[in-house]
């Protein structure tokens, strides 16, 4: 299965079950800036704990593989665990959403898109460059993250909401970062 399929896949199933979902991470960025390969499909999802089992009976093992006890786990503890597609290394990632204003906020401006993956819920362009600089704040400096931020911020410059920016920014502890990127970045 490709990652595309197993993309597709997913998101039938979480909006089939009206479960609060936006594709995060690498996957996004490369939908509002530059795409680039990866194995990793990160979702962000308000996902109840009565659908865990539910989630493995759609995802059989084999091939794919999922603990449903860290599953649990991470819904109980507000972390994340992951789907494997074990045929191919595909992993999807779900990260359960915090209660922090920012993580609410995150989750109510996600944005419907036509993409290569289908119809899907993204993390807004903003939100996708806050989350990949408090990536890059985490990891002690990643230049791929700043690329995919740069990336973005250029792609998007036209429709950013630059206050948001500068808000969540100062909030979140990387303004820093966020004043890199401007400096650097060459909006399109």
């Amino acid at each position: 299965m490709s990652q595309q399929e197993f993309l597709t896949r997913l998101v039938r199933w979480l909006e089939a079950g009206r479960i609060e979902y936006y594709l995060a991470g690498s996957l996004a960025s490369g939908i509002h800036g530059e795409p680039r390969a990866t194995h990793d499909i990160d979702l962000v999802v308000s996902l109840p704990p009565e659908s865990v089992k539910e989630l493995s009976s759609a995802f059989p093992s084999p091939p794919y593989y999922l603990d449903e006890k860290t599953a649990l786990e991470a819904i109980r503890s507000g972390q994340s665990f992951n789907l494997i597609d074990s045929d191919t290394g595909i992993k999807a990632d779900f990260w359960i959403p915090g209660k922090t204003p920012y993580e609410r906020s995150a989750m109510t401006r996600r944005v419907r898109v036509e993409s290569p993956y289908g119809s899907l819920w993204v993390a807004s362009p903003e939100d996708t460059i806050l989350s990949k600089l408090r990536w890059t704040r985490m990891l002690g400096g990643s230049e791929q993250q700043m690329r995919d931020v740069r990336r973005v911020y250029e792609v998007s410059f036209a429709s950013l909401d630059q206050a948001y920016l500068d808000k969540w920014a100062a909030d979140l502890g990387i303004a820093d970062l966020l004043v890199k990127v401007r400096a650097e970045a060459r909006p399109a």
